[in-house]
């Protein structure tokens, strides 16, 4: 269970408190004030593990409350996260140390690390739709959608980096100023608009690369609106 909370009075404190007791997620935006504010300021409730600051960020918010289909076929599951971690292994090998845990393949990598990737796979068909697309099978499009626009690969980056805040949040890590693995603490939980430039293309390359994930598992991209007309899903 999960409970969202922005601002709110005397009740609201009560809610908060008594969520947090029952064994509850409280995610609480940051910034928003009164009671909100107040569950940081107090000692028997601050340093609850399940007590998460949540960044004011329309992103992550929708992919907190957002429901979240798992794909069905466990081995296409399976096969699309693990082109996810490769890729990823790829982009940062300049950057991070071969020790780094989030670098280990596949077969080494933690759990809730792997879980990541897999998430992010189960995430690919929201960002899709939210462009006027859907996945399909390859012998079901004529001509598949294989480069996606500068704007929409800004959007779905965007909805990356909102889905990954939230599943960081929920796993325990918290916001710092330098990254520490060990103490999982990141300095990217931040809104989408406060990312360095060169961070926000991790998440501009991993979305352009969907259609080469997919492929992966004999699925295609499938324009069924144009771009405009999207609908604005949560």
């Amino acid at each position: 269970m999960c409970l969202i909370g922005i601002n709110g009075g005397t009740i609201s404190a009560v809610e908060y408190r008594l969520a947090l007791a029952l064994g509850a997620q409280v995610v609480v935006i940051e910034g928003s004030g009164r009671a909100a504010a107040e569950l940081f300021k107090d000692r028997d409730w601050a340093t609850e593990p399940n007590l998460l600051p949540m960044p004011a960020d329309a992103a992550t918010l929708a992919a907190i409350i957002g429901a979240q289909r798992v794909i069905d076929d466990a081995t296409q599951r399976d096969i699309l996260g693990r082109a996810i971690h490769e890729a990823y292994r790829q982009q940062q090998a300049d950057r991070l140390a071969n020790v780094d845990p989030a670098m280990a393949d596949w077969d080494h990598l933690a759990k809730n690390l792997q879980e990541s990737n897999l998430q992010q796979a189960d995430h690919i068909a929201k960002k899709l739709a939210r462009i006027g697309c859907s996945i399909c099978a390859t012998d079901e499009v004529e001509n598949p959608v294989e480069v996606f626009s500068a704007e929409e690969v800004e959007i779905m980056a965007e909805m990356e980096h909102g889905r990954w805040i939230a599943e960081r949040l929920k796993d325990g890590w918290r916001y710092g100023p330098q990254r520490d693995v060990a103490r999982r603490i990141s300095p990217y939980l931040v809104p989408w608009r406060d990312l360095p430039d060169s961070v926000k293309e991790w998440d501009r390359n991993s979305v352009r690369q969907i259609p080469e994930f997919l492929a992966k598992v004999g699925l295609r991209v499938r324009r069924d609106r144009p771009f405009g007309n999207a609908l604005v899903l949560a």
